[in-house]
């Protein structure tokens, strides 16, 4: 996996406090086995459906609304 697809999607996810979608990471081309692995290997969180964060970001207010919407 190229490193430049996470920094996409992590600059994606800075964005939106931390969380970011399937479609999100796609954009990123980062495709959604890799998101099971991730999440598998505890670097993503699955929060809701096709909806993650990244492992470690604060669960702020900012960050469940952005899970919300």
């Amino acid at each position: 996996m190229s490193d430049d697809r996470y920094h996409r999607l992590a600059e994606i996810a800075a964005r939106q406090h931390g969380v970011f979608s399937v479609h999100d990471a796609d954009s990123a081309g980062i495709p959604d086995s890799t998101l099971r692995r991730g999440v598998q290997m505890g670097r993503f969180s699955n929060l809701a459906p096709r909806v993650f964060a990244v492992a470690g970001s604060p669960n702020t207010a900012m960050r469940r609304r952005a899970v919300a919407v």
